[in-house]
Order: C-alpha cells, then sequence, then structure tokens
C-alpha cells in the first residue's frame, strides 16, 4: 500500500486507472490530502458541486497550489 506524507493511502485502482486512459475528455486529480482520485469527464458532464471543485482544483494549478 502506497501512503500520503500523512498517512493517508493512495486510490491505487483509480491511480492505475488514470495513468492508463489516453482519452483528452477525461481528467483525473490526486486529492494530496486524502489519496482519492477524482475524475472529470467532458462526456458526463458535471454537477454543480462538481464544477465548483473543478473550478476550485483549476484555480490553484493556476496559482502553482497543484
Amino acid at each position: 500500500m502506497i501512503t500520503l506524507p500523512n498517512g493517508k493511502p493512495i486510490d491505487l485502482d483509480m491511480l492505475e486507472t488514470a495513468m492508463e486512459d489516453a482519452d483528452l475528455a477525461n481528467r483525473y486529480f490526486l486529492n494530496l490530502l486524502t489519496g482519492e482520485v477524482l475524475f472529470f469527464s467532458d462526456y458526463l458532464g458535471l454537477s454543480d458541486e462538481d464544477e465548483r471543485l473543478y473550478t476550485s482544483i483549476a484555480i490553484g494549478r493556476t496559482r502553482g497550489r497543484m
């Protein structure tokens, strides 16, 4: 089992899926606090909650936080 520095386990199944997925419509993000892999897809669309989460991740990336 692979863990983050805070001891939380990383979801290796989803991480493997993310690494193997070459579809540009799909995006994955590893939450560095929880080890959860977040999945967003243009095919599925975004719920309001997912859109807020994706926007906050995108803002964090542009500010150099991810």
